[in-house]
């Protein structure tokens, strides 16, 4: 899932923008694996040649940045980028097309002279850790009249989902009173293949971050470098000899931006962070892709795996502890793990099953509070021993007392298929604190316009249950409740719906759209999808209301780009992205 705020400022494309904002490479992955139409249907609206405001505040918000570069060899590294003296917002951004890092990779670091020149193509990834927030920006550095800084100016902007990322939390370490420290201590470990050491590090690592990139002739704002996250359970990288690690690639958002640069340019680097000391494992080399889904499964030992990267290591540069001024821990207050029972068992609809969960009987540790329309994070054993986690929606209600997440099966859907086949009354599972930024702002008096599709329903709904049960004497807006379904058969929650309805009155307006229905149906406002056109006659305040949205890319940058043509301001937009 992706949160935005889109940003109201009209950024005009530059002239060599393209339709799509792919190259070759992905293009035939996207053909490959026969998901290009709906991936076009909507990546052209939500990968950018800007960065929304939401995006830049958050890049000026971290701690740290990933980068992703060729070094002066061709090469590819991936490393950290974080202000050494401690001091915040390193990173700003002066406009929507740039940023400004006042930093430098570490000394010993393998892009150390590589970031200093202009021109240099650089893919950035800003994750946060503890909320499972992450956004990616690519392009180019720039010349900069600032010693120690990286001026960058962006060719494409995008958002990640919260998939496959180990909640942390983060702190400086108090500046050393040797301000000639750094360069006492051992610049890196340069070798041509892993030690022990690292090979064990590697085996017990549940966080990576990727560099790949490729650029042809010419000009072309598709080109360069992606930086990107990999996750999973510790132990799902597969070290085969110190010169070969093995990494699964799981479903993701099927833009393949990091395969498709690897069958054009099967150049890569990866980067193994030391959370608790400040190192970092740095290893360049050449990929290989498997594309056999049973091949990867049985090479990784791993139910999730769809393909497998065969990593082959060139060079490996160990940066030593000490190197970041950041530490990391898994965190053990706000975002440590623990087992609930599942209560219930409820099926909705044809595909869609509900899931309650509370404290395991003995544990008297209330249960984590959480905003509407967050998600939580779960964490599974599967039938053949593999640990596999997932975050969905939560649809309860914020104030029951109880975590309710409602998961449609999927026909391919490891996790999804496990929990409707497997999971029964009475088992327990393994969850984390519940986090997003996808949330209601309950201090809005502007119309609240909750629009889902399928089961993109179960955030809003959530929402809706915080709306009508608030009190109705201090209720300072109206709602309106829009959702989009196939059919009755695929329309969970119906009678739910109703019921908030009946209990909020006459502030809440619901309509009811099914794209086919049956001649049985009934229940339904209207036929068709949504779209801005049915919202501009539903809500008389149009310009003036808060929009949440969740569903398919597809569906919310059509419902996007047909609001804002309308006049809303982008700003008003919220979204969750599937």
């Amino acid at each position: 899932m992706i949160s935005h705020v889109m940003s109201a400022l009209v950024v005009s494309p530059p002239s060599n923008w393209p339709s799509t904002p792919f190259h070759e490479g992905e293009l035939k992955l996207q053909e490959r694996f026969g998901v290009r139409e709906t991936v076009d249907s909507y990546a052209p609206k939500v990968v950018r040649h800007y960065m929304p405001d939401q995006h830049r505040a958050f890049y000026s918000a971290q701690p740290f940045l990933v980068a992703a570069a060729r070094d002066e060899h061709g090469q590819m590294w991936s490393t950290f980028l974080t202000d050494p003296d401690g001091e915040n917002n390193f990173v700003t951004s002066p406009s929507p097309t740039t940023l400004s890092i006042r930093a430098q990779p570490s000394p010993g670091d393998a892009l150390e002279h590589t970031l200093r020149q202009p021109n240099v193509d650089l893919g950035l990834i800003g994750i946060e850790f503890a909320t499972k927030r992450r956004n990616r920006v690519n392009g180019r550095t720039i010349s900069s009249s600032y010693p120690n800084t990286i001026d960058f100016r962006v060719d494409q902007s995008f958002g990640n989902c919260p998939q496959y990322i180990t909640p942390r939390r983060w702190w400086r370490t108090a500046k050393s009173g040797d301000q000639n420290a750094a360069t006492k201590a051992p610049r890196s470990l340069k070798s041509s293949s892993l030690s022990e050491q690292q090979m064990r590090m590697i085996r017990n690592a549940d966080t990576l971050f990727l560099a790949t990139g490729f650029r042809g002739e010419g000009e072309d704002p598709r080109w360069g470098n992606d930086a990107s996250h990999r996750g999973g359970e510790k132990g799902f990288l597969r070290v085969k000899d110190a010169n070969t690690i093995l990494l699964p690639d799981y479903a993701g958002n099927n833009h393949y931006n990091t395969l498709g640069n690897l069958i054009m340019d099967n150049r890569i680097g990866i980067t193994i962070p030391s959370f608790s000391d400040g190192g970092l494992l740095q290893m360049t080399g050449r990929a290989e892709i498997t594309y056999s889904e049973v091949e990867a499964k049985l090479a990784t030992k791993d139910d999730g795996a769809k393909r497998m990267i065969t990593f082959t290591i060139d060079q490996v540069n160990e940066l030593p502890a000490g190197s970041l001024p950041i530490r990391w821990a898994e965190n053990d207050t706000l975002q440590s793990t623990r087992s609930l029972q599942v209560t219930h068992k409820i099926k909705e609809s044809d595909e869609v099953t509900s899931f309650y969960f509370q404290a395991v009987k003995g544990d008297d540790t209330k249960l984590w509070n959480y905003l509407p329309g967050q998600h939580l994070p779960i964490l599974l054993k599967t039938a053949t021993g593999n640990e596999v986690s997932r975050t969905y929606s939560l649809s309860s209600g914020a104030g029951w007392g109880e975590y309710r997440i409602s998961v449609k099966c999927e026909p391919y859907g490891l996790v999804s298929q496990f929990l409707h086949d497997t999971v029964t009354v009475g088992d327990t599972i393994q969850v984390n604190q519940p986090a997003g930024d996808f949330a209601l702002d309950e201090t809005s008096d502007r119309t609240l316009v909750l629009i889902s599709s399928g089961i993109g329903v179960t955030p809003v709904l959530s929402m809706l249950h915080t709306f009508a049960s608030s009190n109705p004497s201090s209720r300072k807006r109206k709602a309106i409740w829009v959702h989009g379904a196939r059919d009755g058969k695929h329309h969970p929650f119906r009678g739910e719906v109703q019921e908030l309805a009946a209990l909020a009155g006459d502030s809440l307006r619901t309509h009811v759209a099914y794209s086919k229905p049956r001649d049985t149906d009934m229940e339904h406002n209207s036929i068709g999808r949504i779209d801005a056109a049915l919202l501009e006659k539903l809500v008389p305040d149009l310009k003036n209301a808060d929009y949440y949205m969740c569903g398919s890319s597809s569906f919310m940058a059509d419902v996007q780009d047909g609001l804002e043509s309308l006049g809303v301001d982008p700003n008003r937009i919220q979204f969750e992205q599937f």
